[in-house]
């Protein structure tokens, strides 16, 4: 499957999705699964991809199998699908991986420079007090604002905790990567 280039959204400016022409219903039953931040059931996926229920169920399955999706049945028996947290924590770290060091320190930096400001903004120390601080005496856009921003808060610490594990590991993984390498044809 050919994926999409960094930032590129399959969906148009009227809403509807286009997908590449030489896509097929598993291109887009998978482009769909990767995009998943919570539990789906194949319906929403056949939705989004384009496709009728039984064929995403097919490829969802597909997808469990090859270890790239788990599953989980709700209380009214229907099953979701999700990406396998274990999977998506490995190819952040890989993704990491491939930046320098100095990168690496520079993103560290701007999410420490973030979190101060907001800290010092808000006069709060964690996302949750800047939760707290919400109060019916607000606009409903300051209400909005301080709710994103907690949640932006969250992804920086999940986020400053990839780059830290990323920074103490870069060279015990480009050191087993080496290990890997193929050595170099012999030519005679």
């Amino acid at each position: 499957m050919e994926e999409l280039e960094a930032g590129e959204d399959p969906v148009d400016a009227d809403g509807e999705t286009e997908w590449p022409d030489h896509w097929d219903k598993r291109d887009q039953v998978r482009a769909v699964a990767e995009m998943l931040t919570e539990p789906r059931d194949a319906g929403w996926v056949a939705d989004e991809a384009g496709v009728v229920k039984k064929t995403a169920r097919k490829h969802l399955n597909v997808l469990v199998d090859e270890g790239e999706l788990e599953t989980r049945i709700g209380e009214d028996g229907t099953k979701y699908y999700y990406p396998d947290p274990t999977t998506q924590v490995f190819d952040q770290i890989r993704e990491l991986s491939a930046l320098s060091d100095r990168e690496l320190t520079d993103e560290l930096e701007r999410i420490a420079g973030e979190i101060d400001e907001w800290q010092r903004s808000y006069d709060v120390e964690t996302p949750n007090e800047l939760r707290a601080s919400i109060d019916e005496t607000m606009t409903p856009a300051e209400r909005e604002k301080r709710r994103e921003l907690a949640y932006d808060w969250e992804q920086n610490q999940q986020a400053r905790t990839f780059v830290r594990i990323a920074l103490q590991t870069s060279d015990d993984i480009e050191a087993l990567v080496d290990a890997y390498r193929p050595p170099e044809p012999v030519t005679e």
